[in-house]
């Protein structure tokens, strides 16, 4: 007990002799040892270090995570050592958004592919970018974390040993100044030369450890730069790459969207629709039955005859042959005396009944009034690649009596009109199959877990 209450009482009167003494040098009333100017560098150049590690750490956590309360909430899980939760980055959240938005607006048209295609695009970019948090933090952050709280406060610890040590001399050297008596020299002396010996080795120690740790801090610091320039650079990268196939697949849905658009305006469709072409070819039909201008021939709808004459039994008017001949009414000239009062298409050339059907003449111009490719052979006219309805290519007869299933490539779009149909995107490539009992001109389409009926014209099969 007498040796700790005398071990207080010398340590308070160290204490007492260093405030004393400190108080002292700032007022200007007494001398102060100074250090030896290498190790004055090597400890600014230290403390520099120190503050320009702290703010690069600190400004690379706000690269890393702008927000302030994540971070603060990330330094809470870390002090008290435990895991933080894992939540989605801005770019992942934004791929999920978009793939939800894809397949709300329909997978199948050119739009709402586009959105999938982006939004799994951003996805792989917020993973790039969480793989690139993530080593950072670990090859950079933390060994630069490390200095700061282990190193430096090593070196700070041996420079406040240090400083004492120094006050203690300056005490020695000032108390030997103020000894008269022998006695009281005798200890004086005795006293410096016990503080300028400990002084000299904790000086040496701060020496050593700053030098040593100078040279490694930099060749550690220099390394974990690099780390990071690795992982910036592979991060870029990988971003880029990403970025590069998104652009060639939006790039290729504005070629087909483009290339959609010009076969509409080369075919010049009024009613917004294209259709097969139909053939000049004897018998060839499009699948739509119309009146036939040969004679004799009919429309299904059953008239009188237009011979000399013949009425409807309704008395109306003559109309007369003679040039200006009128009733009042302006109706298109039939045979000579036929009248039933209802306009019908003249057997003259290019006569028409108001209502535009397909003449069966070969002459230029011939329309339905529904807008279809020409089937002009002049120079200069442009033919749709599509397939004549109601005919099969060799391929799909082939396919027909097989029953077999073919790879076939998607000309252009098409949006399925019932649940039994599949939609089509175009220049995709999907697997057809000829099933027993349906019509000639459809096919059973099977992409992915999809299944439906697709049309033969907007196919072409792959060998």
């Amino acid at each position: 007990m007498d040796f700790n209450v005398r071990r207080l009482a010398a340590d308070a009167g160290t204490l007492l002799s260093r405030a004393v003494q400190y108080t002292e040098e700032v007022l200007g009333q007494a001398e102060r040892t100074e250090l030896d100017s290498h190790l004055e560098n090597l400890l600014d150049r230290a403390e520099a270090t120190q503050q320009c590690t702290e703010k690069i750490m600190k400004q690379t956590e706000v690269l890393l995570q702008p927000n302030p309360n994540v971070r603060m909430e990330e330094f809470l899980y870390e002090k008290l050592e435990k895991m933080a939760p894992v939540r989605p980055n801005n770019l992942e959240l934004l791929g999920e958004c978009m793939i939800d938005a894809g397949h709300e607006l329909g997978p199948g048209r050119a739009y709402g592919n586009a959105l999938i295609k982006c939004g799994e695009a951003e996805k792989q970019l917020g993973s790039a970018e969480r793989e690139f948090v993530q080593s950072s933090a670990i090859n950079f952050i933390a060994p630069l974390r490390n200095f700061i709280e282990g190193d430096y406060k090593t070196i700070v610890a041996e420079r406040k040993i240090l400083q004492n040590m120094r006050l203690d001399l300056d005490a020695a050297k000032t108390r030997l100044k103020k000894a008269k008596e022998a006695d009281a020299r005798s200890a004086a002396e005795t006293e410096l030369r016990i503080s300028q010996s400990e002084f000299d080795r904790q000086a040496e120690i701060t020496r050593l450890l700053l030098e040593g740790h100078n040279s490694t801090h930099e060749t550690q610091h220099l390394r974990c730069l690099t780390d990071l320039v690795d992982t910036q650079t592979t991060y870029y990268a990988q971003c880029h790459q990403y970025m590069v196939n998104m652009e060639k697949q939006l790039g290729s849905f504005s070629s087909v969207y483009c290339a959609n658009n010009n076969q509409l305006s080369l075919a010049g469709a009024s009613d917004g629709i294209s259709r097969p072409s139909t053939s000049t070819a004897s018998g060839a039909t499009d699948g739509i039955s119309r009146p036939s201008t040969a004679p004799g021939a009919t429309d299904g709808i059953s008239r009188p005859s237009t011979a000399s004459g013949a009425t409807d039994g309704i008395s109306r008017p003559s109309t007369s042959t003679e040039p200006g001949a009128t009733d009042g009414i302006s109706r298109p000239s039939t045979a000579s005396g036929a009248t039933d009062g209802i306009s019908r298409p003249s057997t003259a050339p290019g006569a028409t009944d108001g209502i535009s059907r397909p003449s069966s003449s070969t002459a230029p111009g011939a329309t339905d009034g529904i807008s279809r490719p020409s089937t002009s052979t002049e120079p200069g006219a442009t033919v749709l690649p599509l397939h004549t309805a109601g005919q099969s290519s060799p391929s799909v007869n082939e396919l027909h009596l097989s029953n077999g299933t073919r790879k076939a490539r998607v000309l252009y779009d098409y949006s399925a009109t019932c649940n039994s149909e599949l939609s089509l995107l175009a220049d995709e490539v999907i697997t057809v199959t000829s099933v027993p009992g349906m019509d000639s001109d459809w096919l059973m389409g099977e992409r992915g877990d999809k299944k439906g009926k697709v049309p033969i014209t907007y196919l072409q099969l792959q060998s």
